[in-house]
């Protein structure tokens, strides 16, 4: 399988992020290709391609790629944007594939970004926000299988396999300027919108996460900025992912899988 992966770099600050990400994605048994948009001369990497910006730039850099990817979207089998501190690994692209074979025409699965906050035994999902009601449909069923949708659908990437980046392309709202929006109860700002465009505007019905395969679906925010953050803390989200199921007019609908265990304090282990 042949995979075109373009991340976006600006700076130094998160080069032993983007080099821990070139590492994760050589070690795949794909056909890879690494292309890098950066302010920043890469010359310590090897093997990628790097595509030079001035800094001023600055948060447009995330969607440089997009006309790139759409040019040569009948030359790959799969297609991935990133940030530069995000662990996308091997096991991540087979479930995307998997849900992906799965799902209806139209429907789109994604990622949950954690971090850690040093234990890497809890995965503290950092994009559980609003507070309350974080999940937009707790029971969404799709051919017998129970899928749910969050309010929040930023990850700071994406996937695509070529259906789906055609289908992203002829929507029209692929290959725009860089901008912010709001979409439901959901701010996106511009350094957002680079990687959610494709779930807010470009002519997916739905980003929907399946609970039996969640834990294959969360990605390490390399970073570990937020949990630091005291709008995450108080996030029930944060500390009590099950509270991300929690309706006020019908009590506890439910939890992630059975597969995601919650440590003593609440938060999600796996």
């Amino acid at each position: 399988m042949k995979v075109l992966i373009c991340i976006a770099n600006f700076g130094t600050k998160n080069l032993t992020h983007l080099e821990r990400m070139i590492r994760e994605f050589r070690s795949m048994p794909y056909e890879i290709e690494i292309v890098v948009d950066t302010t920043v001369a890469l010359d310590r990497f090897e093997g990628i391609t790097q595509r030079m910006f001035d800094e001023s730039i600055g948060r447009r850099l995330v969607f440089t790629h997009r006309p790139y990817m759409a040019e040569r979207r009948h030359e790959f089998d799969l297609f991935v944007f990133t940030e530069n501190d995000i662990l996308i690994t091997h096991r991540n692209l087979e479930a995307y594939l998997r849900v992906t074979s799965f799902l209806p025409d139209g429907q789109i699965t994604g990622f949950m970004r954690y971090e850690t906050k040093g234990d890497a035994s809890k995965r503290l999902l950092i994009d559980a926000h609003p507070s309350f009601p974080t999940v937009k449909n707790a029971h969404r069923y799709i051919r017998g299988r129970r899928f749910f949708t969050m309010h929040n659908l930023h990850q700071a990437c994406y996937v695509l396999t070529p259906p789906q980046l055609e289908r992203a392309v002829r929507s029209g709202g692929y290959l725009v300027e860089s901008h912010h929006r709001v979409k439901g109860k959901q701010f996106y700002g511009e350094l957002e919108s680079g990687s959610s465009d494709v779930f807010t505007q470009c002519g997916f019905a739905w980003k929907v996460l399946p609970y039996d395969a969640l834990n294959d679906l969360l990605v390490h925010h390399l970073s570990e900025k937020f949990v630091h953050m005291g709008g995450i803390r108080q996030n029930p989200g944060y500390r009590e992912p099950s509270a991300l199921w929690r309706d006020p007019r019908a009590s506890l609908l439910g939890r992630l899988t059975d597969k995601l265990t919650f440590t003593s304090r609440g938060a999600a282990a796996c």
